[in-house]
């Protein structure tokens, strides 16, 4: 997903991540934004490319996973 401006809601971005809620909250608390932890919440575009950046990696190794899981079935 790129980032297009649109907000995204949290519940959203910690599947897209392969992370949790909290992990979420506590990112970005660390950056300086205020977040409720609620799935319905949702993240600015400045908060998802922040997630992005940091994330990235997780989000590769769960597309992997699912591809090799797609081979042997």
């Amino acid at each position: 997903m790129t980032v297009t401006g649109r907000p995204v809601r949290l519940s959203k971005a910690a599947r897209e991540f392969n992370i949790s809620l909290d992990t979420i909250v506590e990112f970005l608390s660390e950056k300086g934004f205020t977040v409720v932890r609620n799935p319905n919440s949702k993240l600015d575009s400045e908060m998802y490319g922040l997630l992005a950046n940091e994330f990235q990696e997780e989000k590769h190794v769960k597309e992997a996973a699912k591809q090799m899981g797609l081979e042997y079935v």
